[in-house]
């Protein structure tokens, strides 16, 4: 039981039994969840289907090494979208390019990539700890004009999220300034559809209590 718990961890199986694919590199290129009522042919089916998804992939990531300009930023976006998330993780060099070959927008892409970049380097600083210049890079990706509302209200929600998760909520400054990042992804975006999530986590900030400081002696 063990060793299958640590293969679904190794390939992210989400469901087992799941047959794994591998490729000549020893690589996992997908997987197929199996039941017991699938026969011989819907086995089949499904391997071909995840082979042609891989064989696809790996035709695009080779036109991606001619491409210039909005074209390759076109190539990074219909890779990355069709990449499992292992592999998502691996386009860091790529995502950080999008700027640079589409500076003008032209490919609608740049705010998409500016957020994913944002999350990249957020990241970092989360992994030393520095919750502070995390947030600080999510609100000045939120608050570029190039950046679409829809991921404007990701990035100052994220940058709320992870203030809250960090235990800083302790003064009412603080409080309140994370509510009012909260209502700047309300207003950035009112017509998504997670308005009502939002003002759901917004209420709950609003009654975070704040913690007495020790009296001074």
């Amino acid at each position: 039981m063990q060793k299958i718990f640590t293969y679904a961890m190794m390939y992210g199986l989400e469901t087992t039994p799941s047959l794994i694919l591998i490729n000549t590199e020893g690589a996992s290129f997908g997987s197929v969840v199996y039941s017991p009522t699938m026969g011989l042919e819907s086995v089949i089916e499904s391997v071909d289907e995840a082979e042609k998804a891989y064989k696809d992939l790996a035709k695009l990531k080779a036109n991606l090494e001619k491409a210039t300009g909005v074209k390759k930023v076109q190539l990074i976006d219909e890779i990355y979208e069709k990449s499992p998330d292992e592999e998502k993780a691996k386009m860091t060099d790529y995502i950080l390019e999008v700027p640079t070959l589409d500076p003008e927008n032209k490919s609608g892409l740049l705010g998409k990539y500016k957020l994913l970049a944002a999350y990249s380097e957020a990241g970092l600083y989360m992994q030393r700890g520095d919750v502070i210049s995390a947030r600080e890079l999510l609100v000045k990706t939120a608050e570029d004009s190039s950046v679409d509302p829809e991921y404007a209200q990701e990035a100052f929600y994220t940058a709320a999220y992870v203030t809250a998760l960090s235990g800083m909520m302790t003064t009412q400054k603080e409080i309140d300034y994370v509510c009012s990042l909260i209502e700047k992804a309300i207003n950035v975006y009112p017509e998504s559809e997670h308005i009502e999530d939002l003002n759901q986590f917004l209420t709950l900030v609003k009654q975070q209590p704040v913690q007495e400081e020790p009296a001074e002696n």
